[in-house]
């Protein structure tokens, strides 16, 4: 169910709606993902269609899909904000 203050709607003021407090980074951490190598197949042609995801915090990210292959190479990289250093900071893949 959806509740709506549809005096807000009609009003002629310019009021804010709701608001975002979005905090600085106090850094970034660069992920780069060059390449795998002795991938176990996983499809019935012997070769497999892998990728890469990873999460820092409450960030995700993921590489694209290397097609029929085992040895793939991605030279990917992500950027992603450190907000505070009291949240997790491992990295998982």
């Amino acid at each position: 169910m959806l509740v709506v203050d549809m005096k807000k709607f009609a009003s002629p003021q310019q009021e804010s709606w709701f608001s975002v407090n979005e905090k600085e980074s106090l850094g970034h951490v660069k992920v780069e993902v060059i390449e795998a190598s002795d991938i176990k197949a996983a499809d019935l042609n012997g070769l497999s269609d892998p990728y890469v995801k990873g999460q820092l915090g409450l960030y995700w990210f993921r590489m694209k899909t290397q097609k029929k292959t085992l040895a793939p190479k991605w030279h990917e990289e992500f950027k992603m904000p450190i907000i505070t250093w009291d949240s997790s900071t491992v990295l998982s893949i």
